[in-house]
């Protein structure tokens, strides 16, 4: 039952006696036949009366009040498509290449979307099905040191830098089977930071912020390196939109995916790629490899942290989603509404993410339902079969409520059908088909709860001898809609760059911070603590040349500086904070503008600042 139900009841107990009060003051006689004074009410039944009238009053009011998030829920819905679903459990796994496959020495590519079963051991009721957010490419190669060294390296000539780098890391490559680097198909390589502590923070800020170049050598020493690659072939991942995790609809804002993505799982941006290889090892021979990447900021305690298990090759971030096609739903006369169901026999191991089809069918015809709100062309609706849908919150079973707290309950999802020529819809229609992408609600924590057990398996043939989770798998996060308030969500329409330019420092700052509390729908969330780190925003106009070819042409941009502390990040580093928030602000950037970021560690009297992004996103 809504909890809400005996605030409501109580009120309307207190208003209905209050009125009783008033009215044996204004009529004493006819009250006396109901035994009421001013004061209280004598016959029991009558009371009882009163309270019947109360609860029935507190249901009807509950049922009028519901009704204002269902509004807001389809605005929402229209405005920002996939805000409102629900957030699936997400991980990063590592793929261990076979060396006895013969196929691994022409680099097997894994595409996006490769499937893999997470299972317990002993046990067959856990089962959940990841799918990779990006592809990923297998190589002979293997990892064997890496080391860290806070002094300053050798000036390099070929780099034409301004000042000599503060600090390099030695990465030490080794290549498994009978390959050789001469025929080694390599043209980009991901590395995966695998500690999420201060220490691995302060590794990602060097690699992914101030990397200022990578030395390529099959001898340890630095001076013995052939080939620089500058620090534009260094690339902080997992902010395209081919890496993404979530889905992104046609109307949907990168900006929006990229903030849940961080709120979902913070070590899916915790990837660098070298790119370029290719051509840098034309002429390389041997069995290893070593890469020297020079940057200009140091970290001394990171000498005795960096080894070889700080970094990871052949790592993926993965969702727990999968597409299925739901139970057919058989209409009944004056169904309005119906519920959709994963599986039936199962309902509390699915949850419905995403609806991709829907298709309805009856008298040898089918016909396609489309969302309501989805597209419109030439001042009317493109299609005559709407649908929409609604999320609730799933209400317990009785013996979920009488056991152990339910870490993530889920929601449940509800369509209706219209279809104006014949409403509600045809008398013809008999049944719904529904295709959607699911996850396994809170499933995937059995597997983090028992590590040790779990075993990830690829759904296709793969040369990998293993897959192991370096990370997650993560708690699933509530859609907005479950103990929040919708209208919160509207708060998208009132964060813009003009917000930032409102007088002073701070009130900048409070309109991010109060864009990621939208995000952090889970008590205790880390967001509410690094939004903490966030202590001042200054932006101000500036004018740059545009890129492009024909005559020069100069734009309108702004400049933002964020001030941010290593203190909300336990002693780390707020780079990756730091990473998303310029991620998020080049994503409202309109073509012909731009945006230029820079942070300020005031704990560490440092800056950084990331290159001119210029807009991508059309006027219309």
């Amino acid at each position: 039952m809504d909890p809400r139900i005996i605030e409501l009841y109580n009120e309307e107990l207190l208003h209905l006696r209050t009125e009783a009060a008033e009215f044996a003051r204004e009529y004493p006689d006819r009250a006396a036949r109901l035994a009421l004074d001013d004061k209280r009410v004598e016959d029991p039944y009558v009371e009882r009366l009163l309270e019947g009238v109360a609860y029935l009053a507190a249901r009807v009011r509950l049922k009028l009040e519901a009704q204002y998030p269902l509004f807001t829920q389809q605005l929402v819905e229209v405005l920002f498509p996939g805000w409102l679903a629900p957030t699936p459990s997400c991980a990063v796994l590592r793929f261990e290449p076979d060396p006895a496959d013969a196929d691994l020495a022409n680099g097997v590519v894994l595409p996006r979307g490769t499937g893999v079963r997470g299972s317990l051991r002993g046990s067959s009721d856990i089962r959940c099905d990841f799918q990779t957010g990006r592809a990923l490419q297998l190589l002979p190669l293997r990892l064997a040191d890496a080391q860290y060294i806070a002094a300053r390296p050798e000036a390099v000539p070929e780099l034409r830098l301004a000042e000599r780098p503060a600090s390099s890391l030695r990465i030490e490559l080794e290549l498994m089977g009978d390959a050789d680097l001469s025929t080694l198909p390599m043209d980009a390589l991901p590395l995966f930071v695998t500690s999420s502590d201060a220490w691995g923070s302060q590794l990602m800020e060097l690699l992914g912020g101030r990397c200022v170049g990578v030395g390529l050598s099959t001898e340890p020493a630095m001076r013995s390196v052939k080939r620089w690659l500058p620090a534009s072939q260094v690339r902080h991942m997992g902010f395209e939109e081919d890496e993404a995790l979530l889905r992104n609809p046609v109307r949907g804002h990168t900006g929006f995916r990229i903030l849940k993505e961080y709120a979902a799982l913070p070590d899916k941006f915790r990837f660098v790629e070298l790119s370029g290889l290719r051509q840098a090892l034309a002429g390389f021979r041997g069995r290893k490899l070593y890469l020297h990447l020079l940057f200009s900021g140091s970290f001394n305690k990171l000498e005795s942290a960096v080894k070889a298990e700080s970094l990871a090759l052949f790592c993926v971030p993965a969702v727990n989603l999968r597409e299925r096609q739901l139970d057919r739903v058989d209409l009944e006369p004056g169904m309005t509404e119906f519920p959709l169901y994963g599986d039936r026999m199962r309902p509390k191991d699915y949850e419905i993410i995403e609806v991709l089809d829907v298709v309805g069918g009856g008298a040898g015809t089918e016909r396609r339902f489309s969302p309501l709100h989805e597209t419109i062309s030439g001042g009317k609706l493109s299609q005559q079969s709407h649908y929409t849908l609604r999320r609730q919150r799933r209400l317990l079973t009785q013996s979920e409520s009488a056991g152990r707290s339910v870490t993530y309950p889920g929601t449940d999802v509800f369509m209706a059908l219209s279809e104006p020529a014949s409403p509600p819809y045809g008398k013809d229609l008999r049944y719904v088909s529904v295709r959607a992408l699911c996850s396994n609600r809170d499933m995937p924590l059995f597997l983090r709860a028992q590590f040790s057990e779990a075993r990830y398996d690829p759904l296709d043939a793969l040369p990998v001898s293993r897959i192991e989770c370096l990370a997650g798998p993560s708690l699933p996060l509530s859609s907005p809609v479950d103990g929040f308030d919708p209208w919160m969500a509207l708060s998208h329409l009132f964060v813009n760059h003009l917000s930032l330019f409102d007088g002073h420092q701070q009130g900048g700052a409070a309109a991010l911070r109060a864009m990621l509390g939208l995000y952090a729908t889970v008590p205790g969330h880390f967001l509410g603590r690094q939004s903490e780190g966030l202590l001042n925003v200054a932006a101000h106009p500036i004018t740059r040349r545009i890129p492009g070819g024909g005559p020069l042409a100069f734009g309108r941009g702004v400049a933002v500086k964020l001030s941010m502390s290593d203190r909300a990040f336990d002693g780390g580093s707020p780079f990756l904070l730091a990473a998303v928030l310029e991620n998020y602000l080049a994503a409202h950037v309109s073509i012909n503008s731009f945006v230029e970021t820079h942070v300020e560690m005031i704990d560490r009297a440092e800056q950084l600042k990331w290159p001119t992004r210029f807009g991508r996103r059309p006027t219309f």
